[in-house]
């Protein structure tokens, strides 16, 4: 097995992370064992990818329900003073690289429930919209809703080129990299971009808890794998936390040779904060994504219920706990599953809690 970044030989018997559980990209538990590699050369981690491995992700695949306590809907992000949905927040930000695509062909890879195409009609309604998903359980209703030309079940069966493709958390996703990223070159017109957005590893080290999610990237390895493909990589001014979001265009007929990088240790945080959930008392857990829900499964019994600032959401259940009101006032400690810039936004928000992290 070889590195996706930087092609180097692993060493699949020095695992740094083990997990004995963990959850799916949409929150569902997984309760089978996942190790993750870490390159000697370039820093990168990924998973170890089994022929079993693969068999639980096609599974997960099929029965793929993203952002299910909202109905399919994208949920809000309460980290400004003023709630917002990623996918809207990032039109916005990549506003001066689409001002000009006035009329374009625009493809969404990997669309689920069509969270991007959402945010895309909102902002650019003349564009001629497609669609690529793995899953075709949503092509009916996303080709109705959105005006689609056309659905396509595999990125092979894509014969047009675009002037804008987006592929919001999809990257981390693939395991056969190059051909992707080859296919994805081929498929760009002369003067198309594309905006790829994918978990940031050194800000959330919790995405390591992710089943299928096979990369987990920092910047830098990024970088680097893009410019592999890409002459032009270029990384908006302003991101989102806990993603990265970079646009690519220009395609190279021939990858070109990979630039060593710095390796960054992200595993032992998580290896610690593994121990720590662990060790924790009768406890609530804010938040319902997918690092909540890991929580929630090293928790086991001890997960008193989940807290939660979006009002759609109180009241539910999820994991057969329900969701509280996190205004409200709770006698038992909660624990924080966030990067220390996001806690510091939630100790502002919510002083009135006992709060671990």
């Amino acid at each position: 097995m070889n590195c996706l970044i930087c092609n180097a030989p692993l060493n699949t018997q020095n695992s740094v992370i083990k997990l004995n559980q963990s959850v799916a990209s949409d929150c569902t538990p997984v309760n089978l064992p996942a190790e993750i590699l870490w390159c000697d050369e370039c820093g990168h981690y990924q998973k170890l990818v089994s022929a079993e491995y693969l068999r639980k992700v096609d599974d997960i695949y099929k029965n793929y329900q993203p952002y299910s306590l909202n109905q399919g809907k994208e949920q809000q992000n309460f980290s400004a003073s003023i709630p917002f949905t990623r996918c809207v927040k990032l039109i916005k930000n990549c506003f001066n690289y689409l001002k000009d695509k006035d009329v374009c062909n625009y493809l969404d890879i990997g669309t689920g429930s069509g969270a991007m195409l959402q945010a895309v009609e909102s902002e650019h309604q003349d564009w001629t919209k497609y669609a690529q998903d793995i899953s075709d359980n949503n092509a009916d209703l996303l080709i109705d809703k959105y005006s689609l030309v056309d659905f396509y079940s595999s990125l092979s069966d894509v014969t047009l080129n675009f002037d804008v493709i987006t592929l919001i958390h999809v990257l981390e996703h693939i395991e056969d990299v190059d051909g992707f990223l080859t296919e994805l070159g081929g498929i760009l017109s002369n003067s198309g971009i594309a905006i790829i957005q994918v978990p940031a590893i050194e800000e959330n080290i919790w995405d390591f808890a992710i089943f299928d999610h096979i990369s987990h990237f920092s910047r830098q390895g990024l970088e680097a794998l893009l410019s592999q493909y890409f002459d032009i990589v270029t990384f908006p001014e302003e991101q989102i936390a806990k993603e990265i979001t970079v646009i690519v265009s220009n395609p190279r007929r021939k990858p070109r040779t990979y630039i060593r990088n710095n390796r960054a240790d992200k595993h032992t945080e998580f290896n610690q904060k593994q121990g720590q959930i662990r060790s924790l008392e009768n406890v609530y857990v804010l938040g319902t994504g997918p690092a909540a829900c890991f929580c929630a499964s090293l928790l086991g019994s001890r997960l008193l219920g989940f807290l939660d600032e979006d009002p759609d959401k109180i009241g539910k259940s999820l994991l057969c706990k329900k969701i509280f009101d996190a205004n409200s006032n709770y006698l038992r400690p909660i624990y924080l599953p966030y990067p220390l810039e996001q806690i510091r936004q939630i100790k502002v928000r919510l002083p009135q809690h006992q709060l671990i992290y």
